[in-house]
């Protein structure tokens, strides 16, 4: 079975960022939380499922200054440009200032389609 996560993790690598699934502890200042949401069958051959799909929640987080506005949203595109790339489709998100902690936080969702070759003839 191809696994979803590992494809997830190995794009996350080519990013350069710290990542983390579920929490980061490191010390980085700009990181990358990954929560996978769902795994589901998706399509079928002979009632039986041949394909997976994987829904996840994609987290970046670095400091909140002026400048780093545009400089996150430019390191979303980036992350979402290397997904893409690895066979993820993108389906909303949100960025969010968290004041307090002087903490700029984007969230995306995407998902992606695997095979499962233990199914297939």
């Amino acid at each position: 079975m191809i696994d979803a996560c590992a494809i997830l993790e190995k794009a996350l690598e080519e990013t350069g960022l710290a990542w983390a699934e579920e929490k980061y502890c490191g010390t980085a200042k700009k990181y990358v939380v990954y929560i996978e949401e769902l795994q589901d069958e998706f399509s079928y051959a002979d009632n039986l499922p041949v394909d997976d799909i994987t829904y996840f929640q994609i987290h970046y987080f670095c400091p909140l200054f002026p400048k780093d506005k545009e400089d996150s949203k430019e390191a979303v595109r980036k992350i979402k440009k290397i997904l893409r790339r690895y066979g993820f489709s993108f389906n909303g998100g949100t960025q969010r200032r968290r004041e307090e902690e002087k903490w700029r936080h984007a969230v995306f969702h995407c998902n992606i389609l695997t095979s499962n070759e233990e199914r297939k003839d």
